[in-house]
């Protein structure tokens, strides 16, 4: 798939130093939201402040493919404090959007690289330091998985909670109906 690079971006890399940086997204809910970015320091980029974290934070490689694969990426954090450790393990993740981008200092501008689901995060501590390891499942993926839903209130409830169309469903079982025989007001 081509991509336009924006100009300051494309500029900066035909220049003869450049300082690279990526920025993670990892959106929570909010106000849970944590942004990252491979460099030192606070960085602003539109209304979002990235803060870094260095070489403490690995990206895998992002495959993209001419296909449908559904390819889909890891996050690595180490030596974390306590406090965003313990943020981590009480936060719900799963199915939570996470965004990869690419940047170069100097450049407001990111390049898009990847969006995808957190799917499994694994901790490890070993009493010096903590680290994360989050899976990122592209969402390509969810269209492969089978809907489980049925045909009842309970269902339809749980992803609409004011609709009632579903609670009328259990008395028309065993409700007969007769069909072309025109209508019969009940005796009273």
């Amino acid at each position: 798939m081509a991509r336009s690079i924006p100009s300051g971006i494309a500029s900066a890399i035909t220049n003869a130093s450049t300082r690279p940086f990526y920025a993670v997204d990892l959106l929570f809910d909010a106000p849970n939201q944590l942004y990252f970015h491979t460099g030192i320091g606070n960085k602003t980029i539109g209304s979002v402040t990235y803060q870094g974290v260095g070489d403490l934070l690995k990206i895998s490689a992002i495959d993209e493919t001419n296909d449908l694969t559904a390819s889909g990426a890891s996050l690595k954090l180490n030596g974390l404090n306590s406090t965003l450790l313990i943020r981590a393990l009480a936060e719900p993740y799963q199915n939570r959007i996470c965004n990869i981008y690419y940047g170069e200092e100097g450049n407001s501008n990111l390049i898009f690289l990847f969006t995808g689901l957190m799917d499994v995060m694994t901790f490890s501590d070993d009493g010096e330091k903590s680290t994360i390891d989050l899976k990122i499942e592209s969402h390509l993926k969810r269209l492969k998985r089978k809907a489980i839903l049925k045909y009842t209130n309970e269902s339809q409830r749980a992803r609409h909670p004011s609709d009632t169309g579903m609670s009328y469903i259990t008395g028309l079982q065993e409700q007969r109906l007769e069909f072309g025989k025109g209508y019969k007001a009940p005796a009273t």
